[in-house]
């Protein structure tokens, strides 16, 4: 993998929120078995504002966008969906204050924060039906790749013979 670079963060924030937002009643669908049924009203709503305020979030970095967005998500979105995920945002973009790119260990990381906000918020744990559900596994592979792709590029880069 090349580097992510604070545009390609910008752009996955951008279709995750034309996602959020075109799914808000399928979302409230999901919650109603179980929940009260507005999940998708209240997540879509802290996007919604992510979309109007798009323009005026810092983006000379990948942390300050990401606590950007945090800022706005834990604002506008209802219930316990704003702090949760504005929560992973702002962690997320501790890790990567600062930086204008990411190698995919760097992302990987940086996904990793986001699960250490929510647990730390919410005190969820994988199983718990939660979005930590796709959140870790996803997280977890990152780091896998991350780990193969550092092995290979140190047999690449060696000089026995035999390491390759």
């Amino acid at each position: 993998m090349n580097k992510l670079v604070t545009n390609d963060i910008v752009n996955i924030v951008n279709n995750m929120s034309e996602i959020i937002i075109r799914n808000e009643v399928y979302f409230c669908d999901l919650d109603s078995p179980a929940g009260d049924g507005d999940f998708g009203m209240s997540l879509s709503k802290g996007f919604k504002q992510l979309k109007k305020e798009w323009d005026d979030i810092p983006k000379e970095d990948i942390g300050k966008f990401l606590k950007g967005c945090g800022m706005i998500i834990t604002e506008y979105c209802g219930g316990a969906s704003g702090p949760i995920w504005g929560s992973a945002f702002r962690s997320a973009g501790k890790y990567s204050n600062g930086k204008v790119e990411l190698s995919l260990k760097e992302f990987a990381e940086t996904l990793q924060g986001a699960v250490d906000g929510i647990q730390k918020i919410g005190g969820a744990k994988l199983g718990d039906k939660t979005l930590l559900d796709a959140l870790i596994p996803a997280t977890e592979s990152l780091k896998n790749s991350a780990e193969g792709e550092d092995r290979k590029s140190t047999r690449l880069n060696s000089s026995h013979p035999l390491d390759l």
